[in-house]
């Protein structure tokens, strides 16, 4: 299948030429501790168990102290 233009092939699919593929653990720090949005800042952002993806480690979703979220679109298409 042809990749269209702007977009690559990568291990985990297609994605947009300017983005790059990484461990989790190359851009987060992991806490066992619980978040108080009170007392976090605004720009802090979390990922809990329920916004990574069971089967493939996927991050399917995130959300930040001050209650912003993001979801990603799933491989198949669809939005979770």
């Amino acid at each position: 299948m042809a990749v269209k233009p702007g977009y690559k092939q990568t291990e985990v699919g297609v994605i947009p030429v300017d983005w790059k593929v990484m461990r989790m653990s190359e851009i987060v720090n992991l806490r066992k501790d619980r978040i108080d949005p009170k007392l976090t800042f605004p720009h802090e952002y979390c990922v809990e168990l329920e916004n990574i993806a069971q089967e493939t480690g996927h991050l399917l979703s995130f959300s930040s102290t001050n209650n912003n979220s993001l979801n990603f679109p799933r491989i198949d298409g669809q939005n979770v």
